[in-house]
């Protein structure tokens, strides 16, 4: 259906005006994260299953997604973890079931995106996931965190989650621009959004027309809950989730990590070694020693066969010559 909006604008406009689909599904999303524990533990079992393409979605995300819709009159939601207010096993097969419903719908999201050519409807889908979950529900949870009883271990374990799913890239930024830009976190979801698809007498209330502009200057962001963490003293859990979360900004999210890390040029004359201004030149130092390192370990398990080759020697260019390599 979403991929024939393209040249159907009556199926279009329905969508955008009369389904309500943008805000159900973000608030669908909004209320499989509630049903997630409030705070968490970290122990060793088998990693969370994250859908790597697109997925056969099955009857236990649909269940997921009614028990969740209408947990309310079953005293749902966070209640079902009150038994034990102490902090849920990462391990527990509940936890990561409830986990994997989640990444689910957000990997449902994502391809959506993909797939519908409208880029109106996109825009509306990612306004809707921007004000009825990102700033409603997540954002709130992450103010209220804490290393003291794993819940700030529990947030920073459901945005690695988001963060690992997420690969399109109006998803990344919408995500990264409302967590990391102090300054512009109210701001529209692309540079420059498409023309609006004219609306008919009486538009859903749920339309993402309806939805207050707002303009909100974060006050703790996710460079700050990183850090925060990253300093704690009493739960080492907080401090591993924040490098876990740090290292997956940085590897797969590289084009924001400029916003969590600072970073410091070093001038020539603060530098031990001249030739460390070349880059170039260190870099090349570097291979050669991973070169020279992986041939002494082919040596010592027995890999290749001795010759009588001169020993392996290590060219540095602000020397003419090395030494041979201990024997």
């Amino acid at each position: 259906i979403m991929a024939s909006t393209g040249g159907n604008t009556a199926l279009e406009k329905f969508i955008l005006d009369d389904s309500g689909f943008a805000a159900i599904l973000s608030a669908t999303l909004g209320a499989l994260y509630s049903q997630l524990p409030r705070s968490l533990r970290v122990t060793t079992g088998p990693a969370a299953v994250i859908p790597e393409s697109f997925p056969s979605y099955s009857a236990d995300l649909q269940n997921a997604i009614e028990s969740s819709i209408f947990s309310s009159n079953d005293h749902g939601g966070s209640d079902r973890w009150a038994e034990d207010r102490m902090p849920v096993s990462s391990s527990s097969a509940e936890f990561r079931a409830c986990l994997g419903s989640f990444a689910s719908l957000l990997t449902f999201i994502q391809e959506i995106l993909y797939r519908c050519p409208s880029a109106h409807v996109c825009a509306q889908l990612l306004g809707n996931l921007r004000n009825n979950f990102l700033q409603s529900i997540l954002y709130p949870s992450l103010l209220e965190s804490s290393d003291t009883d794993g819940t700030s271990v529990a947030v920073m374990r459901y945005l690695e989650t988001m963060l690992q799913v997420a690969r399109h890239e109006d998803l990344v930024s919408t995500v990264m621009d409302f967590l990391t830009d102090e300054g512009s976190a109210g701001s529209s979801i692309s540079p420059s959004p498409p023309p609006a698809v004219p609306a008919p007498e009486q538009s859903s209330a749920m339309a993402i027309d309806d939805l207050p502009e707002t303009n909100v200057l974060l006050p703790f962001t996710l460079r700050d809950l990183v850090y925060t963490n990253l300093q704690s003293s009493v739960s080492m859990d907080a401090v591993v989730s924040a490098l876990n979360l740090l290292r997956l900004v940085l590897s797969k999210h590289c084009r924001y990590s400029s916003r969590l890390i600072e970073v410091e040029r070093v001038q020539p004359s603060g530098l031990t070694h001249g030739w460390m201004t070349n880059c170039t030149v260190a870099i090349d130092v570097h291979r050669q020693e991973l070169e020279m390192y992986a041939r002494l370990m082919a040596q010592l398990q027995g890999d290749i066969e001795k010759t009588a080759d001169a020993p392996p020697t290590l060219h540095i260019p602000w020397r003419h010559t090395a030494g041979p390599l201990p024997g």
